[in-house]
């Protein structure tokens, strides 16, 4: 595929190996991991449930039903979780749902960084003011590993 691009760039050329998951009593990769096997007897009996004429919602639900019934990943299929895996499974992708995911995702993630950098703005002062580290800790609500980094990568640290 490399050869279809004529202009040259700095690139990584990746070769990866794909396996069919798809249950099948001989394979030895699914006889290997019990997890993979199970959610490929889940996928295998959703499939049939649709073959036989099953709305997906259903046919989802009986998958389930079946798995918990046979010890096929029944933790996971906890009646907690089952709307998630309906939703999981029963996807639809939404376009403005997504990017709003993505909105919180960035935001979420601005907060975080915000806050530690307040942290470490916060530790930095007290470092200066040679507050004890176990001080410095308690008050900046970090842990004494990272109040310690952070006065080592600021040439702050003393005993």
């Amino acid at each position: 595929m490399s050869d279809a691009f004529t202009e040259k760039t700095h690139s990584l050329e990746l070769g990866l190996s794909a396996f069919n998951i798809n249950y099948d009593k001989s394979s030895e990769l699914l006889q290997k991991c019990n997890d993979l096997k199970c959610y490929s007897i889940f996928v295998a009996r959703v499939r049939q449930k649709i073959s036989e004429g099953k709305p997906l919602r259903q046919a989802i639900i009986k998958a389930i039903q079946y798995c918990k019934e046979n010890d096929f990943l029944k933790d996971y299929f906890s009646n907690k979780e089952q709307r998630e895996v309906l939703d999981m499974v029963n996807f639809k992708w939404d376009w403005n749902r997504a990017m709003e995911v993505r909105a919180e995702e960035a935001a979420e993630e601005a907060t975080k960084k915000a806050t530690e950098a307040k942290t470490i703005k916060v530790v930095i002062n007290m470092l200066k003011d040679r507050e004890p580290y176990e001080k410095i800790s308690r008050q900046a609500d970090t842990p004494l590993e990272n109040v310690m980094e952070i006065a080592k990568r600021n040439n702050l640290a003393y005993n």
